[in-house]
């Protein structure tokens, strides 16, 4: 799991700085470089996820939703 904290930290504080460059009044060609920069981020960070994430224990059929801990109603 921390093999995977890096990526996404680094992504969201790069998406929030590209975020901050057009109201600032940074120049197109930097935020255009900003932009296709992101895409290679975004995709590296989702490669690490996948590859070196842990996956949860709990199946569609039990729980419904993986962040609580709630069983799934079955009307059957």
């Amino acid at each position: 799991m921390r093999y995977i904290k890096f990526p996404v930290y680094f992504t969201t504080l790069f998406l929030m700085i590209y975020a901050m460059l057009p109201p600032l009044g940074t120049p197109f060609f930097i935020v255009f470089i900003f932009f296709v920069l992101m895409n290679f981020f975004l995709f590296w960070m989702v490669y690490k996820i996948l590859k070196d994430g842990v996956p949860s224990g709990k199946k569609f059929e039990d729980h419904w939703y993986d962040d609580v801990n709630l069983p799934r109603n079955n009307p059957r």
